[in-house]
């Protein structure tokens, strides 16, 4: 969920309210009272907004597009580490530049698979 989204969502709540009890731990609505001070909202408002969010699945949209933009990224790094390499087979050993690159697209591509869970 977006902070700075379900904060500029609070000026959309203006429904009719009804009463609802929620226990917090303290370190949490002490965490909660803070960020409401520092952006000028209300504890009330700003949880209603979050659950909205939550509710709308807000998050999931968010990652399930985060996730498409990585696919992408890594079937591009994936091509440029296979070309460099291709070339590498052609040429001879690589010099310590395209070394360099091998090792930076084979991180690259670690690291986006870790994300993906693959």
């Amino acid at each position: 969920m977006d902070k700075n989204n379900i904060i500029r969502s609070l000026k959309g709540l203006d429904d009719e309210k009804v009463g609802f009890s929620l226990k917090l731990p303290v370190s949490l609505k002490n965490e909660l009272q803070e960020l409401c001070e520092k952006e000028n909202i209300s504890m009330n408002g700003l949880i209603v907004a979050t659950v909205q969010s939550f509710i709308n699945d807000d998050c999931g949209k968010q990652t399930k597009e985060m996730k498409q933009a990585l696919l992408q990224c890594r079937d591009i790094v994936s091509d440029c580490f296979d070309n460099l390499d291709t070339q590498i087979e052609k040429y001879g050993s690589p010099d310590e530049y395209h070394e360099k690159k091998l090792d930076e697209y084979a991180s690259a591509l670690k690291s986006i698979n870790k994300i993906l869970g693959v």
